[in-house]
């Protein structure tokens, strides 16, 4: 992750790192051992890009180019915590691959659940009117 572009869009915007790492809920000491450690969650990572109005994958793209892959920026990995080491472009977009089949994975098994409720749900509603 780059964060000289972060702080170059940053700027653009006219808003210090300080602003940003309140919006996002960090402290600058946090957001700065992140840094450091090249190490940020996902929606993190979403938040930053959501707040300077920009696609995450600006973050790993060296020529500053905003393409955006795999629709990136509308992630929304919910109850994700896991800590997601970016050093690059690839290791981002594997990561997204991986949390887009977790999410469809969930969709489909919630899919099965509202099933099963409505089929006991015209079960239930037999047996009452049998009554």
């Amino acid at each position: 992750m780059n964060y000289n572009k972060i702080k170059d869009i940053a700027a653009q915007k006219n808003m210090p790192i300080s602003a940003l790492c309140k919006e996002i809920g960090m402290t600058e000491s946090g957001f700065y051992m992140a840094v450091k450690n090249k190490s940020f969650k996902v929606r993190t990572i979403e938040d930053i890009a959501n707040i300077l109005g920009v696609s995450p994958v600006i973050f790993f793209n060296e020529s500053g180019d905003s393409t955006n892959i795999n629709q990136a920026s509308g992630l929304n990995t919910g109850t994700m915590n896991q800590n997601v080491r970016v050093g690059n472009l690839s290791d981002c977009q594997k990561e997204l691959e991986r949390a887009y089949d977790k999410i469809t994975s969930l969709e489909q098994r919630l899919n099965d659940k509202e099933e099963m409720i409505k089929s006991k749900d015209e079960v239930i509603a037999l047996l009452r009117e049998k009554r």
